[in-house]
């Protein structure tokens, strides 16, 4: 089931012609850290990018988008809020991998260790493109739910209840 779920995740931005984030945040139980992943298209980061820092120029390596490390943690907090029991967490990056089309980015976030609700607001690309969708996908404990965000519709509360996949 999670091969199809990766194959399913990986495979979704080249099926859809709008433009498309997609966003998976995990934390297993009784852990306090949450990971984040996050991908989407390199050429509409960068756009997004210059909005957010107006003054930056990326370099380019083999024809991928360079951007450091802290520039691309303060782009990602400033852009996605993630609230567990009404607490603000803050993200520090991982490792961005990149290929001709996609940029992928893992971010680390210490939780509470029981989260009871979360609360996500994601403006990743919404001003640059009114059809844009960001999904979320939540893997926190045993609760499990997809969240779809537009341009217009940014945020999403969930209370972390168990919420298992259809089918279990």
């Amino acid at each position: 089931m999670l091969i199809f779920k990766a194959l399913i995740l990986y495979s979704l931005p080249l099926l859809h012609g709008f433009h498309l984030s997609i966003m998976n945040i995990e934390q297993g139980p009784g852990s306090d850290t949450m990971k984040v992943s996050l991908r989407m298209n390199q050429e509409f980061f960068v756009t997004d990018y210059r909005l957010f820092d107006p003054e930056f120029q990326p370099g380019r390596e083999q024809g991928n988008v360079i951007v450091p490390d802290e520039r691309i943690n303060r782009y990602f907090n400033e852009n996605v809020k993630i609230y567990v029991n009404r607490k603000l967490l803050k993200g520090s990056l991982v490792s961005a991998v990149t290929d001709y089309y996609d940029l992928c980015l893992e971010f680390i976030f210490i939780s509470d260790k029981d989260p009871l609700s979360i609360r996500i607001r994601n403006r990743i690309m919404t001003d640059l493109h009114d059809d844009q969708e960001n999904m979320v996908y939540l893997e926190i404990n045993n609760y499990h739910d997809a969240l779809r965000l537009t341009s217009r519709h940014t945020e999403e509360k969930r209370k972390l209840r168990e919420r298992r996949e259809p089918g279990k």
